[in-house]
């Protein structure tokens, strides 16, 4: 079984030639924040 993350856009996956100059993909993350609650969150992009 091959992940759509690993399988080039031409032949129907989600990877990109560009995604791979950016090194090896990041693991996510999963968290709650309960109602009323603020949170600082910073997220990095690709420029």
């Amino acid at each position: 079984f091959i992940r759509p993350e690993n399988v080039p856009v031409q032949y129907g996956g989600l990877s990109r030639s560009e995604d791979l100059q950016a090194g090896p993909a990041k693991p996510a993350s999963e968290f709650s924040i309960k109602g009323g609650e603020k949170v600082h969150l910073e997220i990095e992009g690709i420029e």
